[in-house]
């Protein structure tokens, strides 16, 4: 079992070898408690008469007082605590029970896979609000070492204009800095930081969105600054082996892997409606199914195999249950200004729906399989590929029934568009993708700054984005991850300006540009592991 964890202690005592012995005053450690005791000369109990006695412990606190009958006035005397300052908080011990400090636990935050429930935990006590105002910092520096760590529900935090920029950051800031190195580091569970509302109470989960976020800069020389970025949002799934994938490619949640996926979707629709002509137009199109299907045993025929299969929709003949939208030119599927064709394909239909066209009724015609056994080639598909021939200005989406927003409607997501508003079908191309549930986006790229360079400053920044998802089988613990489509599985974003200052005259210049599918959003899963795929959400 692996465990990560961030723990700010807060503590008002100095060494522990500094302080004055109290014996068991100060009360016993046993696990997360403060457990006090009285300790002395044993009494031979029934040797006493009945009594009625409080005890409000720890009682050795009498003992750090004045005698009860001393009289109390401030008016020249110091003011006295009933209890030192020393002896307020709890003691915190390392591994092999050696005394740490003595504080408050403040802010605690835990990731301890696999665990099948409260796996991600977030604590912040009442002091977090009354004392700190939502908001602590220590510092420390040590010759040409600066290190600062902060920990509050808004702070202002910038990396760089095109990867991250918020007022509002939630979550843990650490950054270190000497004299030519910079680093930053961004930490948050940003599906659930812990708001104002359940302060003093432990929010555990299972599924959780984590942000993890770091900048580097380093001065090359006098003016001339190289910087490098990284953003990663994914999602957690506490149940699963820590480090068993790539963390930032995410994972699967619970509420993703609850039902197995039963259909998929795909729109092709016009990606300049407003001129009303040279749309989308579907030339040719296939699906691939990677699945698991127990044939006989080469060894010994009545023996059955699970075998890795490839379901070709041409060759096995499975395609698009059903067709809407769009019109017919020339023989083609054609979507122009505001239509849309949606390809629908149906692997096995929800209970009441009709089997007709579906993969589960072909499979039983073509393979004589019962039931239950195209059920489970349905429920062991590993990939879903499509092959699409598309032509002139397209945009291309999908989705299924496992991808929809709170009422159950199917939300689609985009995939790839045209470039340019082609209309002469010179454009032609097989786009090929792979089905998947979002689980990551990955930003990172380099910058440069050059500061008063004959007058001049300059700032330029490129980064690469990859969005992670990853096809919903129930049946396996390791998914593969998916990002864009084949051949193009990144998006680039950029930005360059350049200022010039001569007293009176200023000058500015800009530009920049991204793909479409570059992104720095975010879904977050609710603590059951389902996203709301809604544009709004």
């Amino acid at each position: 079992m692996n465990s990560r964890a961030w723990i700010l202690w807060v503590g008002l005592a100095g060494a522990a070898s500094a302080q004055p012995e109290y014996g068991y005053r100060l009360g016993e450690r046993v696990g997360d408690h403060v457990v006090y005791s009285t300790r002395g000369v044993p009494i031979y109990t029934e040797a006493l008469e009945p009594t009625v006695q409080r005890w409000y412990l720890p009682a050795s606190l009498f003992s750090e007082n004045h005698h009860h009958w001393e009289y109390t006035n401030y008016a020249r005397d110091h003011f006295l605590r009933y209890v030192s300052p020393t002896l307020e908080g709890d003691l915190f011990y390392d591994g092999f029970g050696s005394l740490i400090t003595r504080g408050w636990l403040i802010y605690d935050w835990r990731q301890v896979q696999p665990r099948i429930a409260e796996s991600s935990q977030i604590f912040k006590a009442s002091q977090y609000v009354r004392w700190f105002n939502r908001q602590l910092l220590a510092v420390d520096s040590k010759g040409d070492y600066s290190f600062s760590i902060l920990v509050g529900d808004e702070l202002n935090t910038t990396l760089t204009p095109m990867t991250f920029k918020k007022a509002g950051f939630n979550g843990v800031m650490a950054n270190l800095a000497t004299n030519r190195l910079r680093l930053t580091g961004l930490f948050s569970r940003i599906s659930g930081p812990v708001l104002l509302e359940t302060v003093g109470l432990v929010d555990p989960r299972v599924n959780s969105t984590n942000l993890v976020a770091g900048r580097t800069e380093v001065d090359l020389f006098q003016g001339l600054t190289i910087g490098l970025n990284l953003v990663n949002s994914h999602t957690s799934n506490g149940s699963r082996e820590s480090f068993a994938g790539n963390p930032f490619k995410g994972e699967l949640s619970t509420g993703q892997l609850e039902d197995a996926l039963r259909s998929v979707l795909v729109r092709l629709s016009d990606d300049s409606p407003e001129d009303g002509e040279a749309g989308a137009i579907l030339i040719d199109r296939d699906i691939e199914i990677k699945t698991k299907l127990k044939r006989p045993s080469s060894a010994d025929p009545t023996v059955l195999v699970e075998r890795d299969t490839l379901i070709v929709g041409s060759s096995f003949g499975f395609d698009a249950t059903h067709i809407q939208g769009g019109s017919v030119r020339n023989g083609l599927l054609v979507a122009d200004g505001a239509e849309s064709i949606v390809l629908h394909y149906v692997f096995a239909p929800a209970e009441g729906e009709s089997e007709d066209g579906s993969l589960r009724l072909l499979l039983q015609q073509r393979l004589n399989l019962s039931l239950a056994e195209a059920q489970d080639v349905i429920q062991a598909i590993e990939n879903v590929r499509f092959r699409l021939v598309l032509a002139n200005d397209y945009r291309v989406e999908m989705s299924s029934d496992r991808q929809t927003n709170r009422f159950g409607v199917p939300q689609f997501l985009p995939v790839t568009r045209a470039e340019g508003n082609i209309k002469n079908e010179t454009n032609s191309r097989q786009v090929v993708f792979d089905y998947g549930l979002p689980t990551a986006n990955l930003l990172y790229g380099l910058s440069a700054e050059w500061r008063n360079m004959r007058g001049f400053d300059f700032y330029g920044e490129v980064n690469i984005n990859s969005n992670y998802r990853k096809y919903p089988n129930r049946q396996k613990k390791h998914h593969r991850a998916i990002a864009g489509i084949a051949g193009d599985k990144r998006s680039l974003g950029w930005l360059a300006n350049l200022s010039w200052q001569s007293y009176p005259w200023s000058a500015f210049l800009e530009g920049f540009g991204m793909d479409d599918s570059y992104s720095t959003s975010v879904r977050p899963v609710s603590p059951s592991g389902v996203t709301n795929y809604a544009p709004e959400a």
